[in-house]
C-alpha cells in the first residue's frame, strides 16, 4: 500500500523528474510508430492491391 502512495503522490505532485520521462516515453513511442507507418502503410497498400 505504501508504494501506492508514493506513485499517487509523485504523479499528483507535478515531480518534475517523472514528467520528463513521461515525455521521453511518449516521444519514443510515437517516433517508433510513425517509423513503422512510414513502411508498413506502403508495404500493406501493395499488398492489398495484389
Amino acid at each position: 500500500m505504501n508504494i501506492l502512495n508514493a506513485t499517487f503522490h509523485l504523479i499528483s505532485s507535478g515531480d518534475a523528474i517523472l514528467w520528463d520521462i513521461v515525455a521521453l516515453s511518449l516521444r519514443i513511442s510515437l517516433s517508433a510508430t510513425l517509423i513503422a507507418a512510414f513502411f508498413a502503410i506502403p508495404i500493406g497498400t501493395a499488398l492489398a492491391m495484389g
